[in-house]
């Protein structure tokens, strides 16, 4: 999409209002996407129109642009950066109670329940790999045996034999 189309589709859902936003919800949503355009323009507009698109979404929707938002301040590009504050301070000071504030601990402990997963997700990697190796040497093990193993000694045929000829007295050969 173009920045015309951007500024065409963005001025029609916040002049229309909410009947226009739930009669066109995946037009909406697709135009949301481009908060994460590559053009710098395209994302700048975005962000002014979601300050109107927050009074006219549904509750549902809030949210999902709220993340888009938040996104947007880490933009790479300043001047994005710029207008996503621009825009959070503008609502936060006309409507408070479309902002949502996330307490930091909440934060906080969400992003150690993401580490504790991740963690655990390579614990239970490394665990398959060690089945599979414990797999491989089993099957290894199979391959490689000798027929008529002697008790106790755990060697095959040919060494017990070797022993039998030293006690007689033959030279005992180095293994």
């Amino acid at each position: 999409m173009s920045l015309e189309l951007v500024n065409l589709l963005g001025s029609l859902f916040t002049s229309h209002g909410a009947s226009f936003v739930e009669q066109y919800q995946q037009l909406l949503l697709e135009l949301l996407k481009k908060f994460h355009d590559k053009e710098t323009q395209i994302r700048k507009v975005m962000v002014k129109f979601r300050a109107k698109l927050i009074l006219i979404v549904p509750e549902y929707m809030i949210s999902e642009i709220e993340n888009y938002l938040a996104d947007r301040l880490l933009d790479p590009n300043e001047k994005v950066r710029k207008a996503a504050v621009s825009c959070i301070c503008d609502i936060s000071y006309s409507h408070p109670e479309k902002i949502s504030i996330e307490n930091e601990n909440q934060q906080e402990q969400e992003k150690e329940n993401r580490e504790l997963q991740l963690i655990a997700k390579k614990q239970k990697q490394k665990e398959k790999e060690k089945e599979k190796e414990k797999e491989k040497e089993k099957e290894k093990g199979k391959k490689g045996r000798v027929k008529g193993r002697a008790k106790g000694n755990g060697k095959g045929k040919i060494k017990t034999r070797q022993k039998r000829k030293n006690k007689k007295g033959y030279r005992r050969k180095m293994v």
